[in-house]
């Protein structure tokens, strides 16, 4: 995993000489999309899409059309597996890039705090989830149509992200988002309906409900995919995250139409880690939200260096050091469970059968 680590301090130093010489806020999300584009065997999914390009076994049946299309077009014009790679990879990180440079056109310095969360909250999910990873890019690319209330644009790239995951379709019900205001009454009243979920837990009372009368598809809920809970990090991480937005919603503006409609995000976000602690299949629809959350937490941090004597300096330092720590945090949580980031290496072929694979590191 060292070679992870040296890639954190290359990209902190790339971001930081960006912001500080005024390069192009594009450079550093070069550097991500590089790294990404060209690996060779990182990431849980690596092999398994790497032969279902190839063989296009039973498993790529049952995939997205916009998945087989994209891979039946590319594989019969003659490119590599690779090429795969590297093509969802640049959707993936244009899209994430375009949807940050929207929400902070003016804002050089929140843009690059940005950049600087995204790598731990979700960049490193991008190497493993790829399809999930191509429709929550585009989704979050689609939040500008939330905010300019173009409900038709919204539907049309919800719809263009379910070609690519089916769980995308859930999305569409983000764009009320915009419409929803909560009162401080309503918003206590939802944090108590949330902690009666955590302790009574209905999700798993109707789900043992629907296994004892042996209904369709019952016998998923007792297998190891579908029924079991998330890690005792991710309920560590349910609950930090249920009281940072207890805490970060005392600074949130209701009246400014950007930081409701994220604030509601959230509070979605919330919801699903929580049901999601005893099934763990359902915090796959977390990935939508973790880019959000990056968002979220800049709104939250901007408004809060308004109300805090010296905390212009001190909140962003603070803020750049967790994001530090955060990535080596989970660098090493990956490193320690994913064989495949024990390792680093290049395939630089992108059409073709052939590969030049360029072994970088490797401690396995």
């Amino acid at each position: 995993m060292i070679f992870w680590y040296v890639f954190l301090v290359l990209i902190v130093v790339v971001i930081l000489a960006s912001y500080h010489y005024k390069f192009h806020r594009s450079i550093s999300w070069f550097f991500l999309f590089f790294v990404a584009a060209f690996r060779y065997n990182v990431g849980t999914d690596y092999i398994a899409y790497h032969e279902m390009y190839i063989y296009k076994d039973k498993m790529y049946e049952h995939k997205e059309i916009g998945y087989r299309l994209f891979v039946d077009f590319f594989s019969n014009v003659g490119f590599s597996p690779q090429f795969f790679f590297f093509l969802f990879s640049l959707l993936t990180l244009f899209l994430f890039y375009k949807g940050y440079s929207y929400i902070f056109n003016n804002e050089r310095f929140y843009f690059y705090l940005a950049t600087l969360l995204f790598i731990p909250f979700y960049y490193f999910a991008t190497l493993n989830v790829v399809r999930q990873a191509l429709a929550a890019s585009i989704f979050f690319y689609s939040i500008r149509f939330i905010l300019e209330k173009s409900f038709f644009k919204y539907l049309i790239c919800i719809l263009i992200a379910s070609l690519f995951h089916y769980s995308a379709i859930v999305c569409l019900i983000l764009y009320l988002t915009s419409k929803v205001k909560f009162s401080n009454y309503r918003k206590y009243l939802l944090y108590i309906v949330f902690v009666l979920f955590i302790i009574i837990n209905p999700i798993s009372i109707l789900v043992d409900i629907y296994v004892s009368f042996k209904l369709p598809l019952y016998y998923h809920f007792n297998s190891i995919e579908y029924g079991v809970g998330v890690s005792g990090f991710g309920k560590v991480m349910a609950i930090i995250l249920f009281v940072f937005v207890i805490f970060s919603s005392n600074y949130i503006n209701k009246d400014n139409h950007i930081e409701n409609v994220f604030f509601n995000m959230i509070i979605c976000f919330v919801f699903i880690k929580i049901i999601a602690l005893d099934y763990s299949i359902i915090d796959r629809f977390s990935n939508y939200f973790k880019p959000v959350l990056v968002v979220f937490f800049i709104l939250f941090l901007n408004n809060m260096m308004k109300k805090i004597k010296g905390g212009a300096l001190f909140l962003p330092a603070v803020t750049i050091l967790f994001a530090v720590l955060y990535s080596m945090l989970v660098i090493y949580i990956r490193g320690s469970e994913i064989v495949e980031y024990n390792q680093y290496s290049i395939d630089l072929i992108l059409y073709g059968k052939s590969n030049y694979i360029i072994e970088v590191y490797n401690s396995n």
